[in-house]
């Protein structure tokens, strides 16, 4: 998967894929990176996917449908790694992205509220 900035050509190939523009990517990056870092394990084995190849993995699954095997063969893992990271990543969004963008009414009468100017 491209995770490099891209350039004015290719910014509508990076759109297609992942169904979001680089700046929008670097944002939900920055704000939930620190949520779903992961250590590297102490006994060895393979090197802990980085914050960016996460959400790249999780915004491709959504973006082509939720098919867990062609993400994964797309990213070079295997598809429990990618079920993993899209529910990782989608907790992370949720608990960190979710109170900013989101608003739930709190009780019926803003619900009415919002209803009536909908």
């Amino acid at each position: 998967m491209q995770l490099a900035a891209p350039d004015r050509p290719y910014n509508q190939r990076w759109i297609q894929m992942y169904r979001i523009t680089y700046e929008g990517f670097q944002h939900i990056k920055k704000a939930i990176a620190p949520h779903i870092r992961k250590k590297p394990n102490p006994i060895g084995g393979r090197k802990p996917m980085s914050p960016g190849e996460q959400l790249s993995i999780c915004l491709y699954w959504l973006a082509q449908g939720g098919e867990y095997r062609g993400a994964g063969t797309a990213a070079g893992r295997v598809k429990s790694s990618v079920h993993q990271c899209v529910v990782r990543v989608c907790k992370a969004i949720n608990r960190v992205l979710g109170p900013q963008y989101i608003k739930f009414p709190s009780d019926r009468a803003e619900l009415s509220r919002m209803v009536r100017t909908a």
